[in-house]
């Protein structure tokens, strides 16, 4: 295997795949690349054997087709001291790869191409168009709700599937939820689990968009010459409408300035031991929030807002103000809306304006 390509675009290639590759596992080759020269060109492969991204290196000379693997972080880390514009020669040649720039000759150790574990391609059953906005609302405004609880594994990603005409992305933890809707442009078959893996290297490896499909086994992120496939979560995701509370005339809605909030709230918090703590809410004839710190220290604010409605039921609620800061800082309009019914029920927050559907469900804590 013989070929030529900028080092620039090398290092573009190699930045793509790193978050599929595996640095630190027992097994060799996932610390590995896969370079395939041949009559398409030049593509790099990285995966952990969850994820696979692959995508292809712009602007290559194939002088000889070939395929060898060779350890990421050493090509990275080479390629990356280089010009960006200077050009990169590389041949693999048995248990070697020779590395050639200017006056710059390396010669690294490889794993045999062979080894290099594969994921079969998908039959698609469904493919989604979703631009840089899509993508963005349905998977990295809502991922802050996603469970890190390994038990609980089937909360590990987000639900992705359609509902009246819309394609719609559900994550939750149980202490928290978050749900997101978008016009769906194409067809989607079924209800999946996303791993959190797949959606942090499809949000690096895809900024503007792609296209998404799915078998009910694997799914696949693609877009230009850059392709991701990751293995679903099996499992049965709950049904989340349950936990969603209603809209009532008999609840009560404040609606507040998202970043005057998120202030409030901030200022409230640095008083507390920990992030989490609750923050006691009050709305009468004003909207308060107050903190009762570890040690005696006490904080209160007058929170600007508006009272929309007085509940029939108690007033008074507590939020856990870590849990507020994630659901502000994922919403994108100036107001947002706080519905409950009374001290025990979960709160529902919504942004006020036009745009697409959101939600997010915070569970109450005592105070």
């Amino acid at each position: 295997m013989k070929f030529a390509v900028p080092g620039g675009r090398l290092s573009d290639a190699l930045k793509v795949v790193a978050s599929a590759t595996e640095a630190k596992s027992t097994i060799p080759i996932l610390a590995n690349v896969l370079i395939v020269a041949d009559s398409d060109g030049l593509h790099v492969t990285g995966t952990d054997l969850d994820v696979r991204l692959q995508t292809k290196v712009a602007d290559a000379d194939v002088q000889q087709s070939g395929r060898t693997t060779v350890a990421l972080s050493s090509l990275r880390t080479l390629v990356s001291k280089l010009p960006k514009d200077a050009m990169v020669t590389a041949t693999a040649d048995g248990a070697t790869i020779q590395v050639a720039s200017g006056k710059s000759r390396y010669k690294l150790n490889t794993l045999p191409a062979d080894d290099f574990p594969d994921m079969e391609g998908i039959e698609d059953k469904g493919v989604v168009k979703l631009d840089a906005d899509g993508f963005t609302h349905l998977f990295d405004r809502i991922a802050f709700a996603i469970s890190t609880e390994e038990t609980r594994y089937y909360l590990n990603g987000i639900y992705v599937h359609e509902r009246a005409g819309k394609l719609y992305g559900v994550a939750t933890d149980g202490h928290k939820l978050a749900l997101a809707g978008w016009t769906l442009d194409g067809t989607w078959p079924q209800g999946v689990i996303v791993p959190t893996k797949a959606i942090k290297a499809a949000t690096a490896a895809f900024p503007k968009g792609c296209e998404i499909a799915t078998n009910g086994q694997r799914i696949s992120f693609r877009a230009g010459d850059v392709v991701l496939m990751s293995k679903l979560i099996d499992g049965t995701f709950p049904d989340y409408m349950r936990f969603i509370p209603q809209a009532s005339d008999d609840n009560t809605v404040i609606r507040v300035d998202r970043e005057t909030f998120g202030s409030a709230i901030a200022r409230l918090r640095s008083i507390m031991s920990e992030r989490g703590s609750a923050v006691k809410m009050e709305v009468d004839d004003s909207i308060r929030g107050s903190v009762r710190g570890p040690e005696g220290d006490e904080g209160s604010e007058e929170i600007q807002g508006e009272i929309v409605r007085l509940g029939k039921e108690e007033t008074t609620v507590g939020l856990n103000s870590r849990y507020l800061d994630l659901v502000l800082g994922s919403i994108t309009t100036e107001l947002v809306d706080l519905e409950y019914a009374n001290a025990g029920a979960p709160v529902r927050l919504t942004p006020v304006g036009p745009g697409a559907e959101y939600l997010a469900i915070v569970m109450p804590m005592r105070v």
